[in-house]
């Protein structure tokens, strides 16, 4: 690069002697045309002027240097904080995506559709950081190579790239010499702005948590787990994967939750019923994890469970649609037992060591499938009873309840209205801070562009 330049300043400094002579030259013509002769002294100045600066560019690089160190500023903290916006804005982009597919889903689409040229207005912020991301770049890389540039078109004869050289010139200087204080602007201007809203707090506020649900044999695949806000009453809903895995976004911290399983119709008795979003549970991530255990309940086949109380030691055997439950309790000791399962099933149920005291059957709706439930209760009449029950011509794909998403999801509306408001006043404080600064160096370059002569864009002619 270094040889680059000094062969480009080589073509500057024999454009500067070139005009120069040309100046002399027509200073010296016989010919009476004044307005001819009128060029000879700006051609010679002109010449002058060009190869003085050729000769002081070691001076120009090395003060330019001085003010940079004087002043302040790195190019590493610009690039750090271009950096840090972007990692903010592509947050809230995130989560409003999320929280847009999420409006649209359960009916709210027209706040979702508000949300998608906002998107487009903050794409934009993004490309104006790009911009300066790529202006660092470059200024740092190519300084004393675009200021040779700037010399060699301002020495360009009868001031045909006078404005070009002198405008790259003072471009040049300004942005290296301005643009690493754009942090410095940024802070001072934001920070006498009044934010409606602490930004940080709003997106580390929201939460995501994780688990799984187990019983004492196998997980319930297509459950709905809910989470419901003690303090306000907002219900968050998820459904369980085929490994019962489920995932909530969007949960506050400095929050309790009621933790409710719902699954075939029948609300399940969980543990734990309930967790406080607190700082000691999330600690340095946004993710928390929170397993969750259905008691005395076993789930054989995905859409299938049975439950039986007191129940002091199981024994299950699942194969070729029949699940075989031993039971072991005290002798003429109350028992509870439900089956629940998809109605579209051929059901057999068998019990030995038991006697039934009441039964009863039901078929109830849950989302969109018809679910049958036994629900029998009587004395074990020995240490242990047996309970077989077999599902057979089953005509419904048990396993599409796995893709089960149709039910009403109440999302935190005052977490969306505060993260909306936050990314678009970080939008409009940071493109007003960084569109005024990009202004101010804009207008600081025309200046320094007038001073070097850049404004005379022609040589004056006249008969």
């Amino acid at each position: 690069m270094l040889s680059l330049i000094n062969d480009v300043l080589y073509v500057a400094l024999a454009l500067s002697i070139l005009t120069y002579y040309i100046g002399v030259l027509v200073l010296a013509l016989p010919a009476p045309l004044a307005g001819i002769k009128r060029w000879a002294p700006l051609l010679i100045q002109d010449g002058a002027l060009s190869a003085f600066l050729v000769m002081i560019f070691s001076v120009i690089t090395d003060s330019i240097d001085y003010i940079h160190n004087l002043i302040g500023g790195s190019f590493d903290e610009l690039k750090a904080f271009i950096m840090e916006s972007y990692d903010k804005v592509f947050k809230y982009l995130l989560g409003l995506r999320a929280i847009s597919s999420i409006l649209g889903f359960s009916g709210l689409g027209v706040i979702a559709g508000v949300l998608g040229p906002l998107f487009s207005v903050v794409t934009l912020f993004i490309s104006m950081l790009g911009i300066v991301m790529i202006l660092a770049s470059m200024i740092t890389s190519l300084r004393d190579f675009l200021i040779a540039i700037g010399v060699m078109l301002y020495a360009l004869p009868f001031r045909i790239g006078r404005t070009a050289g002198a405008s790259l010139m003072a471009f040049t200087i300004v942005t290296y010499l301005g643009l690493p204080l754009l942090p410095l602007w940024t802070s001072l201007l934001i920070n006498n702005m009044s934010s409606p809203i602490n930004i940080e707090n709003t997106v580390n506020e929201a939460v995501v948590l994780t688990g799984c649900i187990n019983g004492d044999y196998g997980v319930p695949s297509s459950a709905v787990v809910v989470l419901k806000d003690k303090l306000t009453g907002t219900i968050y809903k998820s459904v369980t994967d085929v490994n019962g895995c489920f995932e909530i976004k969007g949960l506050r911290l400095q929050r309790e939750y009621t933790v409710i399983v719902e699954y075939l119709g029948y609300e399940l008795y969980v543990i734990p019923q309930s967790i406080i979003m607190d700082d000691n549970v999330v600690e340095d991530s946004t993710v928390v994890r929170l397993d969750l255990y259905t008691p005395s309940i076993v789930y054989p086949w995905v859409g299938t469970f049975i439950y039986i109380s007191d129940c002091d030691e199981k024994v299950v055997n699942v194969n070729d649609g029949t699940v075989e439950l031993a039971c072991r309790s005290n002798p003429y000791e109350w028992m509870e037992i439900t089956l629940a399962y998809i109605s579209d099933c051929t059901e057999s149920v068998m019990l030995q060591g038991f006697e039934i005291v009441n039964k009863t059957t039901n078929t109830t709706q849950w989302l969109n499938y018809e679910v049958t439930s036994i629900e029998i209760s009587g004395y074990s009449q020995g240490d242990e009873y047996i309970i077989k029950l077999n599902l057979s011509n089953c005509t419904t794909s048990i396993d599409n309840l796995n893709e089960i998403n149709a039910f009403d999801s109440t999302e935190n509306m005052d977490l969306v209205v505060q993260m909306l408001v936050s990314l678009i006043w970080y939008w409009l404080s940071m493109s007003v801070s960084i569109s005024s600064y990009l202004a101010l160096l804009a207008m600081l370059s025309y200046g320094l562009t007038r001073m070097l002569g850049g404004h005379y864009i022609r040589l004056p002619v006249s008969m």
